[in-house]
């Protein structure tokens, strides 16, 4: 799976197997690429605080729900503002 936007990532959250989310959010890959491809910091940083040990659905369900809070903070910012 590749994503090439935080819309995007989200989008592919649900294609992407329970195991490979387990396997995955706890070595960082998530929040590294989010960090260095993507540019966002601070969503990188909020990500680091999803309980960790929950089952896969549930992070799944939790980290969709951060990137989505976080695409809409990044839209409703005026342009030239940020």
């Amino acid at each position: 799976m590749t994503a090439d936007s935080l819309p995007n990532f989200a989008e592919k959250l649900d294609g992407i197997d329970e195991t490979a989310l387990l396997f995955h959010y706890p070595r960082g890959d998530f929040q590294a690429w989010i960090k260095n491809v993507i540019g966002d910091n601070e969503l990188a940083d909020r990500l680091c605080f999803i309980t960790p040990n929950l089952p896969g659905e549930q992070l799944r369900t939790e980290l969709k729900k951060m990137v989505q809070r976080r695409i809409q903070e990044l839209t409703a910012i005026p342009m030239g503002t940020a």
